[in-house]
């Protein structure tokens, strides 16, 4: 709650996933899904303006500390919030990460999963650290204008089949089935 109005402030320019609105994560906190870890919420700030935002959960056991993003079990893309100026390179992260380690009393691993290679067209920042590709990647694909022969070799066979029949008798009801975005439409 102390960090919401630089958040908020924040979110109105910055590049973030839904996962990453305070309304979101703030509303699993109130539901408890982050009721086992300390909750740290990072403002980056530079040149006294805030370009940044890290919502973590610092999970602190006996052998090891960790953070990760809040709400990580709940979504299936995690991001750092940033201003369209906030462009970090590798060291700046690593200096940024150590400092917040320093602040929160230590910090063993840093958990960054699920991360998009881009988002709304800004790269993320995050991917210029060393990382592979999880065991449950993200991916993402573009609607509209994608060839039917990448939807067919994406699908396995029977889910094609329950389509284009699904479409059919669709077409048989009502008439030819096609998508347009709402500004073909006028």
């Amino acid at each position: 709650e102390a960090a919401e109005p630089v958040w908020r402030a924040l979110e109105a320019t910055a590049t973030l996933t839904p996962y990453q609105r305070f309304d979101w994560l703030y509303g699993l906190h109130i539901a408890g899904a982050d009721a086992d870890v300390e909750i740290a919420i990072a403002v980056i700030r530079q040149d006294g303006a805030v370009v940044g935002l890290l919502p973590l959960g610092v999970n602190r056991s006996r052998v090891l500390t960790t953070a990760k993003f809040l709400g990580t079990g709940q979504s299936n893309a995690d991001w750092m919030i940033v201003a369209p100026s906030f462009a970090p390179t590798q060291s700046q992260l690593l200096t940024l990460f150590a400092d917040l380690s320093r602040t929160l009393g230590g910090i063993d691993l840093l958990s960054f999963q699920n991360q998009p290679v881009s988002w709304n067209g800004v790269a993320n920042p995050l991917l210029h650290l060393p990382h592979t590709p999880g065991a449950s990647n993200f991916y993402w694909a573009s609607i509209g204008g994608t060839p039917t022969p990448f939807i067919e070799h994406r699908l396995a066979p029977k889910r094609r089949g329950d389509l284009k029949r699904s479409r059919r008798r669709m077409e048989e009801a009502v008439g030819e089935v096609k998508l347009v975005r709402v500004s073909d439409a006028d």
